[in-house]
Parts: structure tokens; C-alpha cells; sequence
């Protein structure tokens, strides 16, 4: 569970009982949203950081992600999808000051694998299918759009 107000990430066991804690000397005090892979790993999005945190099991270091092609890309939304790839819903800002939505792919090093320009207004929600199938979901309007992998 990802809480920006009680200051971090908060790993529970099946049983409800807290396991683990990542706050603000992991860097994700301020954490927005959280994605758990298959393998343990955990993805951490901070409230206004460009950057996405993967804690990886058994290293205490948390990785950092960050879209390097897109320097403007604020990452709001993550999911783990297909070979354990993180997929990052985000807003981007072009030169002019116009707000664009897209789902990026991320390699392991941060590079973008794949680009979708996202045509909703305020995205709210963010889920990739096993078979790299990619919803997002636009709260306000009531709508999830479906974007297939080619």
C-alpha cells in the first residue's frame, strides 16, 4: 500500500500483519503508487518525481527508473506486465505547456521500449494484462481504453 500522508510504502502479509516499511531514507516517503511483481519486486511512484524506485528482493538499495528520452515524463501510474516489464502511465508537458497522457514501457535501464499516447483527459488508473495488453481507465468520464501490444 502506497500512503504519500503516513509517509511511505507499507508491505503487508496475507494475514494483515505489517512486514515491511519503505519511507523517506528509501526515498519514497512521498509514494503515490505502488505495483508488486511476481518475482517480490515492488515499484514505487512518488508524488511528483520523475523517477519510479523498484526494491528488488534481498537488495537493500531501491533501483531508479527514470525515462530518459522523455525528460518531462511524471510518471503517476505504474504495473508490472509481461517478463517483469514496468509500465508507467505519465503526464508529459511539451514546450508549449500542453499536458499529454502516454504509457510508457521501460527496459530494465530505463529506456523506453514502447510508446502509448493515451487520448484521455485525466487518467486515473493503470493495469497491463499477461499477455501485454494495456487498460487505462479515466475516472472522471467513466471509461477504459484498451491498448493491444503489436
Amino acid at each position: 500500500m502506497a500512503d504519500a500522508e503516513a509517509g511511505g510504502v507499507f508491505v503487508f502479509s496475507g494475514e494483515g500483519e505489517l512486514v515491511k516499511r519503505y519511507g523517506e531514507e528509501a526515498g519514497v516517503g512521498r509514494a503515490w503508487d505502488v505495483a508488486c511483481a511476481e518475482n517480490g519486486s515492488v515499484a514505487v511512484i512518488v508524488a511528483d518525481g520523475a523517477e519510479i524506485f523498484i526494491f528488488h528482493p534481498g537488495i537493500t538499495e531501491p533501483q531508479s527508473l527514470r525515462a530518459e528520452e522523455e525528460p518531462s515524463f511524471v510518471p503517476v501510474e505504474c504495473a508490472f506486465g509481461p517478463e517483469g516489464r514496468v509500465f508507467a502511465l505519465g503526464k508529459v508537458t511539451s514546450a508549449g505547456g500542453t499536458e499529454d497522457y502516454r504509457v510508457l514501457r521501460l527496459s530494465a535501464r530505463g529506456l523506453v521500449e514502447a510508446r502509448i499516447d493515451v487520448a484521455l483527459t485525466s487518467p486515473t488508473g493503470l493495469a497491463v494484462a499477461a499477455d501485454g495488453t494495456v487498460y487505462v481507465s479515466d475516472g472522471p468520464r467513466r471509461d477504459v481504453r484498451i491498448y493491444r501490444p503489436n
